[in-house]
């Protein structure tokens, strides 16, 4: 009886194998139309501004660098997602040509100071014209 006893206490106190540590390798961020958008997406979407605001000292700053870079990630994933639904849907179909030929269009409206209502509109082409033509400084 005293050796059960032993062989109890023994069982009690010698430590339990460990449970297999998890570890969470993604966590879904949102779905649009079922398919589903991780964190990594949204980290590899925004890129330097996201390394950027988690290089930031921990606290509310950083809190809302990241969130906000993270948002604005989602949100061009979702759009994308939809308009290719929604092309999809369509049936829509371009060409890598007419693809060319619209980015060259812009380009030569942006140089040409051209907007969509004509020569010298109030529209924000300089933001497309600074993303499509490099500085000339």
């Amino acid at each position: 009886m005293t050796s059960l006893c032993v062989l109890l206490a023994l069982a009690l106190a010698s430590p339990t194998p460990a449970a297999p540590q998890r570890r969470v390798v993604d966590r879904v961020a949102g779905t649009v139309n079922g398919e589903v958008i991780t964190f990594r997406e949204l980290e590899q979407r925004a890129g330097s501004a996201y390394v950027q605001a988690e290089a930031m000292g921990p606290g509310a700053e950083r809190d809302k660098a990241r969130g906000e870079v993270l948002r604005a990630a989602f949100d061009q994933i979702v759009s994308e997602k939809l308009f290719g639904s929604q092309i999809k849907t369509l049936g829509v179909e371009v060409s890598d040509a007419q693809i060319d030929q619209a980015i060259e269009q812009v380009r030569h409206d942006a140089l040409e100071g051209i907007g969509p209502r004509g020569r010298g509109s109030e529209d924000p082409w300089p933001l497309v014209g600074a993303a499509v033509v490099p500085p000339t400084d």
